[in-house]
Parts: C-alpha cells; sequence; structure tokens
C-alpha cells in the first residue's frame, strides 16, 4: 500500500523557508497517522534540523538520519508486514549498519584458495 507516505526533496536552490513549508504540507496530509517516520540523509542537513525541531512540536514524529537506500526498502516492508513505529525505526538502523562495509578484492581471493 502507498497509502501515508510523502516525500519532501529539498532541490538545489531551494531556501530553507520553503523546505519548511514542504515538510509543514505533507506532515500535515499525514494528520490521521498515529506516528510518523522521517527518512533524512545527513545528521544536521536542514531537513534533519527542520524535522527534528517539528518533532519537538508534534511528538508523532521519529527522525531517522544517516538514511541509505536499504534502510527504506526494509522500512517499507516491515510496514507492509504490521510491524509497530519502534519495531520499523529499530529494524532500519540495524540494516542500515550492516549496509555499510568495504569491498576488498584481496578477501575474495584469499577465499579462493582456501577451497
Amino acid at each position: 500500500e502507498t497509502s501515508h507516505y510523502e516525500m519532501v526533496d529539498f532541490q538545489y536552490g531551494e531556501t530553507a523557508s520553503e523546505l519548511e513549508k514542504n515538510i509543514d504540507d505533507a506532515i500535515n496530509r499525514l494528520k490521521e497517522c498515529e506516528e510518523i517516520i522521517a527518512f533524512t540523509d545527513l545528521l544536521s542537513g536542514s531537513p534533519f534540523n527542520m524535522l527534528s525541531m517539528a518533532s519537538f512540536k508534534d511528538e508523532r514524529i521519529h527522525v531517522i538520519y544517516g538514511t541509505n537506500l536499504a534502510m527504506l526498502i526494509e522500512s517499507i516492508l516491515k510496514r507492509n508486514m504490521g510491524a509497530s513505529c519502534e519495531e520499523i525505526i529499530e529494524s532500519a538502523i540495524e540494516n542500515g549498519k550492516q549496509q555499510i562495509g568495504v569491498f576488498r578484492k584481496a578477501l575474495i581471493d584469499a577465499d579462493e584458495f582456501d577451497e
């Protein structure tokens, strides 16, 4: 189901007040939701700052920063399976951590010799 999803883009050249209005509009469209999880890219970036300020006024809002694609996909799947807000948040953070690493060819080459 795609209801109750809002995406707010922060385009190059947009002002902070435009972003704030777009976030406020999105939150207003979610007025019937008991909980809102907001995914942002950077800690202390403009979207994070504005959403964290909004969370002081609206306790339904939970802000996750450092979001990667795996976190979003996992969160959508969890939501569709009926997970609670807290379960979605915990899963997103754990999944995000698991998706960070570095590929080292040397490790692959060494494994080939072990076979």
